[in-house]
């Protein structure tokens, strides 16, 4: 573009003319050329061919009204330059690992300076961790993410179609510059060029880590015995950590403690990790239990694993122990309820299929008896009702001794307590009864 301060265009029909154009076109056409008649810049920006030219412009230079001060022809040489073909749609494209990619660029030239010459070079990549590629070399095990046998040129249209699906071992970011040339051999600068680089980047597809063994051959234990088993897992494409939960609050990691922990997963693991389970179950836990493990990585979106199996944990019989009862004085004109707990933790256990604890009460004196028993729920205690009827009993002492046995009859527990019975008679006036009496004062 090049501007010059003048006056204005000349008054006649066409002030300017060229040798290109010819003589009768009128100020319109020439778009590229202009005149601020106030500042008096003249501007003509050819950026094509076909605006190239000799100008003969007039103009004239004069102020407000009538007066003039004359006109001058300005002669303007615009020379043509072989200008550089330009890329049309070659952008900054993100696209997803084993995902076929399609993509369109277009290269055209204003001089039609055809066949064109175009070159790819990969500058430089950034991959992921598990990547083995080598961005310090090129290639395709470098930093080329494709070669020739994905895309096509046409030399002659300027289109130029890539079509290839990426790998997993290609998930990163790659630097490329692309070159194209056009054939012009009489237009300075000869053999234009024009260079673009683009950063493609290949996003990974976030793959579910999976299991590759839990507890294969530690799937049972028993009450009170240290239990444990390892949990292994791989994760491809993790590179930060895995978190195992379970569906069971008891079934623990010796690492936390609880029923959740999370584990390093990355290169330096080659993608593998390992939880160890680790408690020791209590008669709460005995029975057959339908354990789900699930595992979590970190990608995004995150994903998830799962795997459900059976684990039994055996029971070993507790002994039952009955609490201590207190000596009773009781009268025979009354009865008497007493209440006893009898405490086993096999009472705990929660899967009957298992083992189903039940206790039993007996009572040596039918006078003293049982009349119920209940199990106090959510615990391992059952309770015991004691009906006792001290007419039937007698006067004086009876030792009673209360028996509880368990439902396998592996252990029993006794307690003798000691009933004292009193009559209870009404009262009665002592015979004789002196009912006369007489009384002196002061004495």
């Amino acid at each position: 573009m090049q501007q010059i301060q003048v006056g204005q265009l000349a008054n006649q029909d066409n002030p300017i003319v060229s040798n290109v154009h010819g003589t009768d076109k009128n100020v319109s056409f020439f778009h590229w050329i202009s005149l601020n008649s106030s500042t008096g810049i003249l501007t003509i920006n050819a950026t094509r061919n076909n605006e190239t030219a000799v100008y003969n412009i007039t103009m004239d230079l004069s102020i407000p009204g009538p007066q003039s001060f004359g006109t001058r022809l300005f002669v303007f040489n615009i020379t043509t330059v072989n200008d550089a073909p330009l890329f049309i749609g070659l952008e900054n494209k993100s696209f997803n690992a084993t995902e076929v990619f399609n993509y369109t660029f277009n290269v055209t030239d204003e001089e039609n300076d055809i066949p064109f010459n175009l070159t790819i070079t990969f500058m430089n990549c950034s991959v992921a961790s598990w990547s083995t590629r080598n961005c310090d070399t090129a290639g395709s095990d470098g930093r080329d993410l494709f070669n020739i046998s994905h895309y096509s040129f046409n030399t002659t249209s300027g289109v130029w179609n890539l079509s290839f699906t990426p790998l997993r071992n290609d998930v990163g970011s790659y630097i490329i510059n692309f070159t194209v040339r056009d054939l012009n051999n009489s237009i300075t600068p000869y053999n234009a060029t024009r260079t673009q680089i683009v950063n493609f980047t290949v996003a990974n597809i976030n793959v579910a880590p999976y299991f590759r063994y839990v507890c294969d051959n530690e799937r049972n234990t028993t009450e009170n015995a240290l239990f444990n088993c390892r949990i292994n897992v791989t994760d491809i494409d993790e590179d930060r950590n895995i978190t195992f939960t379970t569906n069971y609050t008891w079934f623990t990691f010796n690492t936390t403690g609880t029923n959740w922990t999370q584990i390093a997963v990355n290169s330096a693991a080659s993608y593998n990790g390992s939880a160890v389970v680790n408690f020791t179950p209590a008669d709460a836990q005995v029975g057959n239990w339908s354990v789900n493990v699930t595992i979590t990585d970190t990608g995004s979106p995150t994903k998830t694993n799962s795997t459900i199996f059976w684990f039994f944990i055996d029971n070993v019989n507790d002994s039952v122990t009955l609490d201590y009862i207190n000596n009773l004085t009781a009268y025979t004109s009354n009865n008497y309820t007493i209440y006893v707990n009898a405490t086993d933790d096999d009472l705990l256990i929660s899967d009957e299929r298992v083992y189903n604890e039940t206790l039993t009460f007996t009572s040596n004196n039918t006078n003293a008896s049982i009349s119920s028993s209940t199990y106090i729920a959510n615990t391992n205690k059952t309770q015991a009702t004691i009906f006792i009827n001290p007419s039937l009993l007698g006067t004086g002492a009876h030792l009673v001794n209360i028996t509880v046995r368990d439902a396998n009859n592996f252990s029993a527990a006794e307690r003798i307590f000691n009933i004292t019975v009193l009559t209870n008679n009404a009262p009665v006036w002592i015979s004789p009864l002196q009912t006369n009496i007489t009384g002196t004062e002061d004495i």
